[in-house]
């Protein structure tokens, strides 16, 4: 026992004698771990912290005691549960302007329990006729992110309320979901795009309490003030709006089709998750907009052709363009129940055709339908591939359209490993030269060449991968 006591002796000794060394402890992250009877106990220690310093040092020791705490806020809730200072008027306005983040963290833990404690009250009570603008906005961005707080940004500011949202403390959780559209506004027109993505998601979530019209509206007006994402969380929250609205059947088609296309390179960036339906489906069925998107990638065949070089397309429109087409897995024909309608993809490749020779981009437009055919549905009679198709793909002058669907063939096999034993190529092989027979049993016997010719593609592919992993023979 006279060990301990002796210890206790020592540790009295060495302890730090000065408050601003002494506390400086009392004020971490630890507070959410603690029950009730340790933070009461914490709070108390804090409070004779503040105390000491003020006694000893003044207001200059509680800024001097922020820049050294973990927890600047904490330092500021307390100095709002301690009665004995009238520290809103050491705070206020002056250090409203201090952009130091140690003191910027004090001011708003001192805001903000003060307002959680005596309610508006407190705020509106305060003498504010001698703050600045630049003083009321800071003020009311440390206040929680609420209607009530925006009231107070109308009522104080007026037309310059733009500098309360420019720098408002951003938390969809303390505002009451009905509220944020206002908010989002007021978030496009600062250009915090990233802050108005997140509330719309929020409020689009929250048992749609945001109107699909009122989404696309707002997604269209962040648009305008957004170059690129600025995180992988406001993409995350692009791409789930935008599948949200595709499914819901209330959504005009061509304002979603809008919402699409300027988000269009996020969407492909993740493609297998967030795809672009509404674009899909209309490069499959309008055959001008198709049409269109070629004349971005390719130059035209035809000799007499001369482009307007203040039209020509930037380099990320290209390369989105590209992704776009590459990706593109709806033929034309394919109704947005699943169903396949011959008549109207043969309408649609006619007009293709048309458009397509008079701009001299015909080669590379079938060749791109071509890719697509790969996804068509088998025909009701049985065989393997819709016969509307297999009549294109047969007729004597359709080499780029046949070219094209054996390219989507290949491709639609997508990664793989290699089987050394080529027996998977082998297999394929086998199962096209079986379709070719069928084609040809149909009168299909130019579009069943080309397949043969796949098929056999696939043999030689099975004997040289056999050949390339033969055991080495021994020395």
């Amino acid at each position: 026992m006279d060990k301990v006591n002796s210890l206790d002796d020592i540790a009295q000794t060495i302890q730090p004698q000065d408050p601003l060394l002494l506390y400086r402890d009392r004020f971490g992250f630890s507070e959410p771990y603690l029950d009730s009877s340790s933070k009461a106990s914490l709070e108390e220690e804090r409070r004779e912290a503040v105390d000491q310093i003020m006694k000893q040092y003044g207001m200059d020791g509680i800024l001097q005691f922020a820049e050294t705490v973990e927890s600047p806020r904490g330092l500021g809730e307390t100095l709002s549960n301690e009665k004995l200072y009238d520290f809103a008027n050491k705070l206020f306005p002056l250090y409203l302007d201090n952009d130091n983040p140690h003191v910027k963290e004090l001011v708003r833990g001192y805001i903000r329990t003060q307002q959680a404690l005596y309610d508006w009250i407190w705020v509106d009570g305060l003498d504010k006729s001698r703050w600045s603008l630049h003083q009321k906005a800071r003020f009311l961005s440390y206040l929680p992110f609420s209607k009530e707080t925006w009231l107070r940004a109308d009522s104080w500011l007026g037309k310059l309320k733009t500098k309360y949202w420019q720098c408002a403390t951003f938390n969809t959780h303390q505002a009451d979901k009905n509220d944020l559209e206002e908010a989002i506004r007021e978030l496009i027109r600062v250009k915090r795009s990233a802050e108005a993505i997140e509330c719309i998601y929020t409020a689009r979530s929250n048992s749609h309490a945001l109107a699909a019209s009122k989404c696309l509206d707002l997604l269209l007006a962040v648009a305008e003030s957004i170059k690129a994402p600025s995180s992988t969380i406001e993409g995350y929250h692009i791409g789930k709006l935008i599948s949200g609205l595709q499914a819901d059947p209330s959504v005009e088609s061509e304002r979603l089709f809008e919402v699409e296309w300027v988000y269009l390179p996020l969407l492909l960036e993740n493609a297998s998750v967030n795809r672009p339906l509404l674009t899909d489906y209309k490069l499959a069925s309008d055959p001008e907009f198709f049409c269109q998107i070629i004349r971005i990638i390719y130059k035209s065949q035809n000799e007499n052709e001369i482009g307007d070089p203040n039209q020509k397309p930037s380099k990320s429109l290209v390369q989105t363009v590209r992704r776009l087409l590459h990706d593109w897995n709806v033929p034309p024909g394919r109704i947005s129940d699943g169903s396949f309608d011959g008549d109207r993809f043969c309408k649609f490749l006619s007009k293709v055709k048309e458009l397509s020779t008079k701009t001299g981009h015909q080669e590379s437009a079938l060749e791109h339908i071509g890719r697509v055919l790969a996804n068509t549905p088998p025909d009701p009679d049985g065989l393997w591939i819709h016969k509307s198709v297999a009549d294109e793909l047969n007729r004597m002058n359709a080499k780029p359209l046949r070219d094209g669907y054996i390219i989507g063939l290949f491709n639609s096999r997508g990664v793989h490993r290699v089987d050394p034993t080529g027996t998977t190529e082998h297999k394929l092989g086998e199962v096209y030269k079986i379709k070719a027979e069928q084609l040809d049993s149909e009168g299909y016997t130019r579009f069943a060449s080309s397949l043969r010719k796949l098929a056999d593609q696939y043999e030689l592919q099975a004997e040289r991968t056999k050949t390339d992993h033969l055991p080495l023979a021994p020395d």
